[in-house]
Formats: structure tokens, C-alpha cells, sequence
């Protein structure tokens, strides 16, 4: 018996600014973006540079709880003082002694460390923290979050959740409570008891924050990798002209609204399809119509296109420098040639979240439609995270298309498409 479909959620809009809309994003496994090819070759040449880096190793929570307020302190400090922001993501992979736990904790740009646990390690911790409430969830799972600054939490209560990481790293060895204390002859040395994933939000790739951190948190067998990008083309398919699609309709235009909806969702469906090389995009495709059948969206002709891929633990601050170089590219740079006019012109960058983390979303933090950079805060209520069901087959993924500004002085034009899986409240 075929299994049903997930639902998922779909919201699209047409955001008038987006200089910092990956600052909502913190955690991020892919981008793909394609554009038409030969009509902006300093734009492919510019993305195509671009490159970051993550780690992958073995450390204790109980080492990086306490390592928190020293580390929230520098990152608070640069950020006030103008320098670069360090702050560190990190995401668990799994306890090295126990790989069948889902299990599963983060830090994200706020510097706030968050995890989802069953039931029977929720009860061992015996820690405050939030059930989660999702219609038809398979099991119990809990939330608890600890802000990572200075005055989080006090001397006593700092103490005793140290504690219970620690016995959570050993596997809860001895573990008599609440109150349970180790001296140096019953504590089980852990020599990293979680595999994660880490990096650094600043973009330049020479920044020292990855080693900051791994002085204050010890790292067993660290890995470094890089992320470059993987350029291929595609030629002689069917390219679409998303400048063609007018503003949308207002809800009382319920005809205009209906088209206006239809032909986003052709072109959010191209975009798909062209991150995966699809058959049914070239243009001398002949599949049988009684096994798939597909139409270009309207005002499409044949072309070439160029597809950039970026695979990692990418940080924000790295997919919004891809925002902001196409932004700035299509708006002030953009120059017709005699193949392609600005008509035709647009860039589409899909990102895929992580969605095995506990926090997926964040509600935008920007002080004001100005700014320019991702500035998280670290003094902000943990509960402002949506709640979310980690899973390795969740869905979060939102897709960018950018075009040229209908006049000179004009922004760029951009349609913004979300998707999330069915345990996601970010939208309520």
C-alpha cells in the first residue's frame, strides 16, 4: 500500500528587502543557483569565488556549556565594537556511544544552545524544559534551551546543569538525580561524547574564531573541510522570463490572483528541475505524454543556463553574501548584451535548511529596515525559536528569484517561495 504524502506548507511573497533574510536561517546544507549563462559573466565569475569552511569532530556538551560565557562575551564584544562577527554555529550528529539516540542539540547565531530529547532522557535530566505538541507526532520529544551568555542562569543552577551534562556525556553513568554529584574517582572521562558539525559566521575564510573556540572547547579529531563551489552548464533548455510575471494581484482579484499563482508556480517548478539537470527542461526532449508531460512556463525560449552548488554546513553570513552579490550585481551592474536584454535576466538561488536540528527558523532580529548586516542577538528569549520536529527527511527549503529593477534608481524585483515540512510552527 502506497504511504500518503506529507503535508507541507508553502508561503510565497514578494519581499521588498532582503539584506538580511538569511539571518533567519541558521542552519544550511545547500545552495543551487542558476541563471541564464553568457549574459553575466562577472556575476558567475564573482560567485563562483566565493568559498567557506566547517568542522567536523567529537566534544563534550558539558565542556561547551561551560565555555559559553566567555565565548558570547567576545563574540558581544566584536559585535559592539564594529569588528567581525565570530559567533560559532554547531549542530550534534549524534553521541558516539550511543549512535541510535535521536538525541540532538545546536547553538545558532543568537548563542543560545538548544535540544530536543525523548522522553527517557528528558527524565534523566531532570531539567525544565517544553513538550512538544504536534498533531500525529510519532513520540514524546522536549525542548530546553540555555541562553550561552554570562547572567543566563545563576552560580548554583550553572553548576548543576554542568553537572548533568556531564553525566549525559558518560552516558548518565551513576546518575542518582537532579542533585547527583561526581568527584574525580566515580566521573567517567569522556573524550568527546557527541559528533558535531561546527563554523564560524564570519566570512572570511582567514578568521581565527574556529580556533578561539576549539581553545576553549576541546575538539577530539577534528576535520576541517572546505566548501567551493561545483559550476556545471546546461544547455538548450527551455529558460523562463519570471520579469514577465506582473505584482501581485490583490486578494479581491480573484481571476489575476489565480493566474498570478499559477505562473509562480511554474517558475518555482522550474527552478526545482533545474537544480536537478531534469530531462524534461531540454528543449529536444521526447518523453512519452502518457508517462510525464511538461509545458515551460509561458514566454519561455531556449537557451543555455549555469548552475552553481555549494554543499557544507554553510552559515548565514555566507548565503547572504551570495544575496547580496547578486543583488548588487543585477542593480547596479547589469549590463545588456546583444544575446540576452534585462528583460530576461534573473537569478534563482534555492537553499536547503538542516532539518535535523532543533531550531530551523528565526523571527527576524533586524532593528530596522536599513540595515545591511546580520547582527543575531544574544540576549533574547529562547522561546522565540518556532518550535520544530528535528528529522533527517523533514522539508525547509526557500527559493530566491531575483531580476534587474524595472527603472534605474529602482530596487532589485524578487519573489520569495518557503516550504516547510508538517512539524514546523514558524507560521503557526
Amino acid at each position: 500500500m502506497m504511504g500518503s504524502f506529507e503535508k507541507r506548507h508553502i508561503k510565497v511573497s514578494s519581499p521588498s528587502r532582503i539584506e538580511a533574510l538569511a539571518s533567519s536561517h541558521p542552519f544550511t546544507r545547500q545552495v543551487d543557483i542558476v541563471f541564464p549563462a553568457g549574459c553575466c559573466i562577472e556575476l558567475e565569475n564573482a560567485l563562483s569565488r566565493l568559498s567557506t569552511q566547517y568542522v567536523k569532530g567529537r566534544v563534550d556538551l558539558e565542556k561547551v556549556f561551560a565555555a559559553g560565557p566567555a565565548f558570547v562575551r567576545q563574540y558581544k564584544s566584536a559585535a559592539l565594537q564594529g569588528g567581525s562577527e565570530s559567533a560559532i554555529l554547531a549542530l550534534s550528529l549524534g553521541q558516539e556511544q550511543n549512535n541510535q539516540s535521536r538525541d540532538v542539540w545546536c547553538i545558532d547565531t543568537r548563542g543560545v544552545l538548544t535540544s530536543c530529547i525523548d522522553k527517557e532522557t528528558y527524565e534523566k535530566l531532570a531539567l525544565v524544559g517544553q513538550k512538544m505538541t504536534f498533531k500525529h507526532q510519532n513520540d514524546e520529544r522536549y525542548v530546553i534551551s540555555w541562553p550561552l551568555h554570562q547572567n543566563a542562569e545563576t552560580g548554583p543552577m550553572r553548576s548543576r546543569i554542568r553537572r548533568v551534562l556531564e553525566s549525559w556525556d558518560t552516558g548518565f553513568v551513576d546518575v542518582g538525580g537532579p542533585n547527583v554529584r561526581q568527584g574525580p574517582n566515580t566521573k567517567t572521562s569522556s573524550k568527546g561524547a557527541w559528533n558535531v558539525i561546527y563554523c564560524s559566521t564570519d566570512i572570511d575564510i582567514n578568521n581565527d574564531a574556529l580556533e578561539r573556540w576549539t581553545s576553549q572547547v576541546p575538539v577530539a579529531d577534528p576535520t576541517t573541510y572546505k566548501v567551493d563551489c561545483e559550476k556545471k552548464f546546461l544547455e538548450n533548455v527551455w529558460i523562463p522570463n519570471p520579469s514577465s510575471i506582473p505584482p501581485r494581484p490583490n486578494q479581491n482579484q480573484k481571476d489575476e490572483l489565480e493566474d498570478w499563482e499559477h505562473d509562480t508556480s511554474a517558475l518555482h517548478e522550474w527552478v526545482g528541475m533545474a537544480g536537478l539537470h531534469a530531462e524534461r527542461l531540454f528543449a529536444n526532449d521526447r518523453v512519452d505524454p502518457y508517462v510525464a508531460l511538461y509545458d515551460p512556463p509561458t514566454t519561455s525560449r531556449v537557451g543555455n543556463i549555469v548552475h552553481l552548488r555549494w554543499t557544507g554546513f554553510l552559515p548565514p553570513e555566507f548565503v547572504q553574501l551570495m544575496i547580496d552579490t547578486t543583488s548588487t550585481y543585477l542593480q547596479e551592474r547589469m549590463k545588456p548584451s546583444s544575446h540576452s536584454s534585462s528583460d530576461d535576466m534573473f537569478v534563482a538561488m534555492t537553499v536547503h535548511g538542516i532539518t535535523n536540528s532543533p531550531v530551523v527558523y528565526l523571527p527576524s532580529q533586524s532593528s530596522g529596515v536599513k540595515a545591511k548586516k546580520i547582527e543575531p542577538p544574544l540576549l533574547v528569549d529562547p522561546s522565540k525559536a518556532p518550535a520544530h520536529l528535528p528529522r533527517k527527511d523533514g522539508e525547509d527549503t526557500w527559493c530566491l528569484i531575483v531580476m534587474p529593477p524595472k527603472e534605474k534608481r529602482g530596487g532589485v524585483k524578487c519573489i520569495l517561495v518557503e516550504s516547510v515540512g508538517q512539524w514546523d510552527a514558524r507560521w503557526g
